[in-house]
């Protein structure tokens, strides 16, 4: 992800206190905010994403409170504990379960196969499936945004959080970033090429082809049977 220059950045230092809780390391950064490590006053692990301070405004907390709400059933989606306020930073964050892992992006440096992905692509699309189910669209679909543990499962960490989520357009924005998704991650570990172009990257084409996250699941998994993987 390419964000551009002007948006600020909070660069907290290791033990820097937000609210109750001690930072440890930064994990990563978006479009709205930074998200951290950190520790609670019992010493356990959380995640902590600060909001820039231009999306401190009522209408995207709002807007964020009643995403979470529709989410907090829906398994593979990491789990808002709290929500705060600091004044040292005059900036809203979310506490977040810390998720033990490695992202995608984090595996795909280690030159994975393509083969291994699957079924990490297969258990993504269902956490899609399921929010789309609810009406629901996540946004800032990034491999660094999802994470895959120990035993294979995926959970993903970070979500977009506009004022108005209940649009068909925030839907297809989905649709067109998930196909974009597999199609650069089978890219850069070496999928045969067949099986890449089956993922149009142009709007327009993915579209064309692909109306909701279930005929992608359908694409996804012939395109499996058919190269016997």
């Amino acid at each position: 992800m390419f964000l551009p220059d002007y948006l600020p950045s909070f660069q907290l230092a290791q033990g820097t206190h937000v609210g109750s809780y001690r930072i440890i390391r930064q994990l990563g950064r978006g479009w709205e905010g930074e998200v951290y490590e950190a520790l609670t006053l019992q010493g356990s692990k959380v995640a902590i994403k600060i909001l820039y301070r231009q999306n401190n405004d009522h209408i995207f907390i709002k807007s964020i409170s009643e995403k979470l709400r529709q989410l907090k059933r829906i398994n593979g989606i990491v789990q808002i504990q709290e929500s705060g306020y600091d004044q040292s930073l005059n900036a809203h964050y979310l506490i977040t379960s810390y998720i033990e892992g490695e992202t995608i992006r984090a595996m795909m440096k280690r030159h994975v196969s393509y083969k291994c992905f699957y079924t990490i692509i297969e258990k993504y699309l269902a956490i899609i499936f399921e929010c789309h189910q609810q009406n629901v669209s996540i946004g800032d679909l990034s491999v660094s945004n999802c994470i895959v543990d120990s035993n294979g499962d995926v959970t993903i960490i970070d979500m977009k959080f506009p004022e108005t989520f209940h649009r068909e357009s925030s839907i297809e924005e989905d649709i067109i970033e998930t196909s974009r998704f597999i199609r650069y991650l089978l890219q850069k570990t070496g999928a045969p090429k067949k099986i890449i172009c089956a993922f149009p990257l142009r709007s327009d084409a993915i579209m064309r082809r692909f109306d909701s996250i279930v005929s992608i699941q359908e694409k996804f998994q012939k395109t499996c049977i058919d190269q016997s993987l």
